[in-house]
């Protein structure tokens, strides 16, 4: 999938964001089970995006919404994923970016408070400040 403007496409087919409405087209090239994975991390994406983060309002909406689609959005996969992401602002340099994901996954892995501390000093240096 990719993401342009706010609107996310899977498999060349646009995906909405609507006010944290998740709309999408069920049909795919491949068998169901290929575009789990996909789902899920469009979901997490989405949640992000919209500042939903990781509310429990917002897993429950998903998986109310998707199932069986979206089997389970849990905390260690979202912790995981935005770990991931945050990982890869900060090798690009994107402190800014980084530190938001790192800010998403305090919730669910609080040990995150001390990565956090330590690139807003590389950021600060960064800038001059």
């Amino acid at each position: 999938y990719t993401s342009y403007n706010g609107n996310f496409f899977i498999a060349g087919k646009l995906v909405k964001v609507k006010t944290g409405e998740i709309l999408y087209e069920t049909t795919t090239d491949g068998p169901r089970n290929e575009l789990i994975p996909i789902l899920k991390r469009l979901a997490v994406d989405i949640a992000v995006e919209t500042g939903y983060l990781l509310s429990p309002e917002f897993r429950e909406k998903i998986k109310a919404e998707n199932a069986p689609a979206l089997p389970e959005i849990g905390d260690k996969e979202m912790a995981e994923y935005l770990n991931e992401r945050a990982h890869e602002c900060y090798l690009r340099g994107d402190y800014e970016k980084a530190l938001f994901y790192y800010r998403a996954s305090l919730e669910i892995n609080p040990e995150q408070e001390e990565v956090i501390k330590e690139i807003e000093k590389i950021k600060r240096l960064k800038e001059g400040k």
